[in-house]
């Protein structure tokens, strides 16, 4: 009556196996939920775009201040960090706290040096915006052509 297109236990194992994966999946939305401080914990989500002259670097950083972040450049290196402390007002007792004290540092490596001298940094609503220009080693610079 049963013939090998109708075989159980393979069946059943590969839904097995999708469940497994199924739980895992939830497991980690439920403690990223549960954590919502815990992106910073790796670092903050940012943009990255070559604008020819230089590198401009776009970051959000709710809830922190300038005083909080730190730009390091180090040759073909820029390096943001943070920490975002949780204060209580004096005289008052935390009754929930679900945002935490937070530290981040992310690290970008571009192919050619920097120009830290002439690095800018903006800090406006959470949205940090930095350009960061190329060495002028690194820029690319055009020959003239004589004629003979």
């Amino acid at each position: 009556m049963w013939n090998r297109r109708f075989d159980f236990p393979v069946m059943f194992s590969e839904l097995d196996r999708v469940r497994t994966q199924m739980d895992t999946l939830f497991r980690e939305l439920e403690s990223s939920a549960s954590n919502p401080g815990g992106r910073l914990a790796s670092g903050p989500r940012v943009n990255l775009y070559d604008t020819g002259e230089g590198y401009t670097l776009r970051a959000a950083l709710p809830g922190l201040t300038e005083d909080d972040l730190k730009l390091t450049i180090n040759q073909q290196t820029l390096t943001l960090s943070g920490q975002r402390a949780t204060n209580v007002p004096e005289g008052y007792s935390v009754h929930r706290r679900e945002r935490g004290t937070t530290e981040f540092s992310r690290s970008f490596t571009f192919p050619e040096r920097l120009d830290p001298d002439n690095a800018r940094a903006e800090f406006k609503n959470g949205l940090l915006t930095v350009f960061v220009p190329r060495s002028p080693e690194s820029r690319p610079r055009q020959i003239a052509i004589s004629v003979s």
